[in-house]
Formats: C-alpha cells, sequence, structure tokens
C-alpha cells in the first residue's frame, strides 16, 4: 500500500515525521501514533525519526555502521541530544565497535550533536566492543551507561564533567583510564570491578568519591584533590595501591577502605578524618603499622574526637606490628577491636577513658596507654606519667619519625622514677625526640650528670631530691639547663644553677 509522503524535517507545527527509507519502517510503527515518510535519502543514511507531540523529540533512531542508535533531544533550540537506551544492532550485526558511535550527525541540513549518554544506554550490550572515546560535546553519562558491556578500554573522557553510578561496572577495561581533570562528580560503582590498572588523577573539584567507586580494580595509585571530604565503603577494596594518601580535608571515610589490598604497608589518617568505617583494613596481609591521629587538642568543651569502628578493623592483617591511636580517637564500640591474626603488636591507646576495657587477643600483643595531646600537623606531645610509659614512647619514638613522619615531643611534669632506666647521652642520641620538660627522682649524683648530660641546655629540669637519702648532690659546674629542686622543707621547687651544691636535711 502506498503512504503519503510528507517532505520536510520535523518542527513545532509537523512534529510527527519519520525519516526512513523502504520496508524497515513498518517495523517501528508501534512506536508512534503517527507515521510518515519522505522519500529522500540523506547522503546514504537511514534516519528513523520517533518524535512525541511537542517541540522536544523524545525519542529517535539513526540507522548507521549496523546500529539503530536511539536519541533524544534535550535542548531543541541548540539541536543537542542524548544517546539513550533502546540501540539495537541490524540483523547479521553481532559486534560493534565503541568508535563506531556517532556522536555528531545531520539531518536534512541539521547538525544533531550528542551532549550526554542516558541511563542505561548500553547496560549489559554485549555487543559493543572497543574502546570508547569521547568528544569533548559530550558532558554527562547516565546511571549504568555502559555497565556489563563489552567495552574494553577509554582513550578520553572529553568534556565530561558528570557520571552517575556504575556508568562502566562490571565492564573489563584495559590498561588506565585518562585523567579525569573535567569530571567533577562521579556516582558510586562509577568504576567497580572494571579491572582499570596504574594511576588515577582526579578533578580538583571532586569533593565525594561514592560507595565502591574503584572496588576490585587493580589501580596502584590515584591523586586524591585537596578539597574532598568523603569517602565511601569500599572505594579502594582489594586494589594493589602501596601508598594512599588522603588529604587533609577529608571528614568521612566509609568501610572497608584499602581492605585487601595486600601491597599496603603502611597507612597514615589525616587529622581532619572524624569517622572511619568498619573493615578498613580486613585482608591486608602486609600491613605494618596504622596512625590514625584524630583532631588536635583544644581546652574546652568544643574537643571533637576521630570515631573509629572496630568491627573487624584488622582481621587477617598478620604483619601488623605498630598502631598508634591520638589522643582524641575513640571506639565506636571498644568490644569490637581485635589484632588476633598479629603477633607481637604495639598498640598505642590514649588514656582518655574511651578504650578502657580493650581486649587484642592473640599472642605478644600489647595495649599501652599513654598521657598527651595532640598538636597541629604531624606533632605529638606525651606526657608520661610512670617510668615504663616513658620507656614505651622512648622505644617507639623511631618509628613513629620514620613510618608515620611524627615529630614527638616529651614533656615530663611529674617527678619520674628512673630506677633501672637506661638515660643518658649516648642512648638519647639514637631517639628522635623533643624534651619540653622534665621532672625526675635523682637517687645519685651519677643518676644527675647522667641526666643532665643527655638533656638539651633548652629543657627545663625538676629534680625531687628525697630518693637520694643523705647524698651531697651538686648541680654540676657549668651547666646551662634551667634547674629547679623541690625542697623538702617546703615542697616547693626553688631555682638552682650549676655549681650550686643540693642541700638536704
Amino acid at each position: 500500500m502506498k503512504e503519503t509522503v510528507m517532505q520536510g524535517k520535523p518542527y513545532a507545527g509537523n512534529p510527527h515525521v519519520r525519516f526512513d527509507e523502504g520496508a524497515g519502517a513498518s517495523r517501528h510503527s508501534r512506536r508512534s501514533a503517527l507515521l510518515y515518510k519522505i522519500n529522500k535519502i540523506l547522503g546514504g543514511l537511514k534516519i528513523v525519526a520517533l518524535l512525541a507531540m511537542s517541540e522536544v523529540v523524545h525519542g529517535a533512531e539513526l540507522v548507521t555502521n549496523g546500529v539503530s542508535w536511539v536519541y533524544t533531544v534535550n535542548d531543541a533550540t541548540k539541536n543537542f541530544v542524548t544517546l539513550d537506551k533502546g540501540s539495537t544492532p541490524l540483523e547479521g550485526t553481532t559486534t560493534v565497535d565503541a568508535s563506531l558511535i556517532p556522536w555528531e550527525f545531520t539531518i536534512d541540513g541539521t547538525r544533531y550533536t550528542v551532549t550526554e549518554v542516558g541511563s542505561e544506554a548500553f547496560h549489559g550490550k554485549s555487543w559493543l566492543v572497543g574502546t570508547l572515546t569521547f568528544p569533548d560535546s559530550v558532558t554527562s553519562l547516565g546511571s549504568r551507561a555502559f555497565r556489563k558491556s563489552k567495552v574494553s578500554g577509554v582513550t578520553t573522557f572529553g568534556g565530561i564533567t558528570t557520571m552517575a553510578d556504575r556508568v562502566l561496572d562490571g565492564c573489563t577495561l584495559k590498561g588506565g583510564l585518562p585523567a579525569l581533570t573535567k569530571v567533577s562528580s562521579i556516582g558510586y560503582a562509577a568504576f567497580c570491578d572494571c579491572s582499570v590498572e596504574g594511576y588515577v588523577v582526579l578533578h580538583s573539584a571532586v569533593k565525594e568519591l561514592g560507595d565502591n567507586t574503584f572496588s576490585q580494580c587493580k589501580i596502584t595509585g590515584i591523586d586524591l584533590p585537596k578539597g574532598m571530604t568523603t569517602i565511601g565503603t569500599g572505594v579502594f577494596y582489594a586494589n594493589p595501591i602501596p601508598e594512599l594518601t588522603l588529604p587533609d580535608t577529608v571528614k568521612t571515610i566509609g568501610g572497608r577502605l584499602v581492605s585487601f589490598n595486600t601491597k599496603v604497608t603502611t597507612f597514615v589518617f589525616p587529622r581532619s578524618v572524624t569517622t572511619i568505617g568498619k573493615e578498613a583494613f580486613w585482608g591486608c596481609t602486609n600491613l605494618k603499622a596504622v596512625y590514625i591521629p584524630g583532631p588536635p587538642s583544644v581546652n574546652s568543651s568544643e574537643q571533637t574526637y576521630t570515631r573509629v569502628t572496630g568491627t573487624d578493623m584488622f582481621k587477617n592483617d598478620t604483619s601488623l606490628k605498630l598502631v598508634l591511636f591520638g589522643s582524641n580517637t575513640k571506639p565506636e564500640n571498644v568490644s569490637q577491636f581485635s589484632v588476633a591474626q598479629s603477633t607481637d603488636c604495639k598498640v598505642f591507646l590514649p588514656d582518655n577513658g574511651f578504650w578502657d576495657g580493650i581486649a587484642l587477643g592473640g599472642t605478644g600483643n600489647e595495649a599501652i596507654f599513654y598521657h598527651g595531646f595532640d598538636g597541629e600537623g604531624k606533632s605529638m606531645t606525651f606526657t608520661p606519667t610512670t617510668a615504663k610509659e616513658l620507656t614505651d614512647v622512648l622505644g617507639a619514638a623511631a618509628d613513629f619519625k620514620s613510618l608515620f613522619g611524627l615529630d614527638v615531643r616529651i614533656s615530663v611534669t611529674n617527678a619520674l622514677d628512673l630506677t633501672g632506666v637506661q638515660f643518658d647521652a649516648e642512648t638519647l642520641a639514637a631517639i628522635p625526640v623533643t624534651f619540653d620538660k622534665f621532672m625526675f627522682k635523682v637517687n645519685s649524683q651519677e643518676q644527675l650528670n647522667d641526666v643532665l648530660a643527655a638533656l638539651p641546655d633548652s629543657v627545663t629540669v625538676g629534680i625531687d631530691p628525697s630518693s637520694a637519702g643523705k647524698a651531697e648532690l651538686a648541680i654540676p659546674d657549668g651547666d646551662k639547663h634551667n634547674v629547679w629542686v623541690l625542697l623538702p622543707t617546703s615542697g616547693k621547687y626553688r631555682p638552682y644553677i650549676g655549681g650550686m651544691n643540693i642541700i638536704l636535711r
């Protein structure tokens, strides 16, 4: 039967024009209430358009390169279109290379440009293969746009600024990702389980990475921008990243941060972090040391804390030897913490009341409580109240510095009994610490000489001579310390200088 032909292209007064050639038109009759045909072949292309009763095209097909590509006009004034779901290869076409996607096309002299790839446009399309090359015109990828398709790589993300969730989830991408330097918004699981390798560069405006963004990929490094505030659950799960540096603007971290990363050996959190989710290091079998500093200390009720969820935090971390929790950290539930699969691991915990009752489990693991406060940046002041606490800090100070970059300061404000403690210039020379104040109970002239010789001249030294009995003590000639001696008669300290005898009565 001969159909009536209407010439021209879609416009407001004539929105129901279908572009096609030959019998293929009848295939799509169910998609339109009104179907017309024109007898003009445009550049050898078959172009099929299904239009709704408005100025905006709600569905269109461009038949080329063995596929009926489905488009939707998203801006009729600029002839911008969305590459939408429903694209179908023609009979006899089994695979189509992604390089053949038409990003621009002409209908009756009007040039149309693709600016978006719609939600689920190629979700599960096993016929779409090869490498994607996005032009600068494309600015947005919809949810699941290429999820579980067979695309095998991306050469450039063109002008894309927004990626919704799961855009390439489940694809097998060979090699690395091109720089995401224009993409300011990335949805959850965008690259989950897509085998992407190498180093990833993000846009400086990215504030958040949603859950599982790079989960189960093979990335070895990533440039996280300053200004990022949130890292969702499982973002770097099972990636072989040997060193992950978080910017000092990150506040919230979901669970499974780097779980099952067998390359990471040391991990340091920034002070900005206020929440760490569960299973952060589960299965990190080569992890040796972790530092969670918490926010700086303040002398007021405004003190904030880093809340840590201990559920399976260090499960199966068989190489773990050192953990330092800052003075302003607190557990979500102290009973959840364990290092049971580790041996001889030292866990330094603040004596702030929140960690009381912790049971680490395992063999040779030790919970070491300390007194102290956190400064800005990577500095911490320990204020030991016992000789053991002092020796524990001195014993770990070199590791704190080399592994965490931590500047350790010690301020002893209660006179310590140093009996049995090796405290001399030779011992301290190898320990990277700075002393602010040092108060101790002297028991002999030899001990007094050793301690004064070990401490820099700038350190204020307090001496309690009560343990020396009736021994005669003297501040060595030439000593330049600011020395204060506790007087037994008054119970008050008074200053002494080099050459002065300490009279004991």
